[in-house]
């Protein structure tokens, strides 16, 4: 509703940042959180507030470690993506443009997305189901005052989300106040993590932008940036967080295998 009145082709501009937006919410805030609630049931059950504490930090690591590289890598290709994707047709210039500025503004609420989902388990696990349901409620509150004001709404919608993530984050700190003394989040690993990321993509961005004409193939283009992406993201990884590299390097193996299978 409040998206309609900033001019035509927004509502459809939203709804395809969405479709773009919904492979790294489904992949890494969806299924972390599904993953992470019956192990933080079973350990909340058990009233074993230490280990509920680790595990509930190794979600979250595991959640801001894989939404940077999705998010430096939207950042990086989108735009040539959506053109890839939609930029045809009935789909005009204009549409192009609207979807990549929408899903710009998505972005910024990315990561909170990723978190929440999380919080939102640790919360439900700690039988703190309405303080799940009332900060999403404040959330839907604050995204429609903000809209109200003027606010671009998919800005609106992100800066809602970080506020669930702080209503959230305080209650769990509160109730776990006694149980994290021993939980060590090394913010310096995520930070080097996070800068191997965009350094990979500031590249696999270079480099699409170079071999697009070059290749005369948008797609062959986009395709080997995403590669060059990956490939550089894991050897920097090896770097700065061998262990973060243990784990991806475990995840291929498993595929592999299943793979074989």
């Amino acid at each position: 509703i409040f998206l309609s009145g900033w001019g035509h082709g927004q509502v459809a501009g939203q709804f395809y940042a969405e479709r773009i937006l919904e492979l790294p919410v489904s992949l890494i805030s969806v299924c972390l959180g599904m993953a992470s609630l019956p192990v933080l049931s079973h350990l909340a059950d058990r009233k074993n507030y230490v280990r509920f504490a680790r595990q509930l930090t190794v979600a979250l690591h595991w959640a801001l470690f894989l939404i940077a590289p999705a998010l430096f890598g939207i950042l990086a290709v989108g735009y040539e993506f959506i053109i890839l994707a939609f930029g045809h047709g009935n789909f005009t210039d204009q549409g192009v443009t609207q979807t990549w500025m929408i899903l710009r503004c998505y972005l910024i609420g990315l990561p909170a997305c990723a978190v929440s989902r999380i919080l939102l388990s640790g919360c439900v696990a700690l039988q703190g189901t309405n303080v799940a349901c009332g900060a999403t409620v404040v959330t839907l509150v604050l995204t429609t005052v903000l809209c109200c004001t003027g606010l671009f709404p998919p800005v609106s919608v992100s800066l809602a989300l970080w506020m669930q993530v702080l209503l959230l984050g305080v209650w769990l700190g509160k109730t776990l106040r006694f149980y994290t003394r021993s939980v060590f989040f090394s913010v310096g690993r995520l930070l080097r993590c996070t800068l191997a990321a965009l350094l990979a993509c500031f590249l696999a961005h270079i480099f699409l932008m170079f071999t697009i004409e070059a290749l005369n193939s948008r797609f062959l283009a986009l395709l080997l940036s995403i590669v060059l992406a990956v490939v550089v993201w894991i050897v920097l990884l090896k770097k700065v967080s061998y262990r973060d590299f243990q784990h991806i390097a475990r995840l291929f193996d498993t595929l592999k295998k299943k793979c074989h299978s």
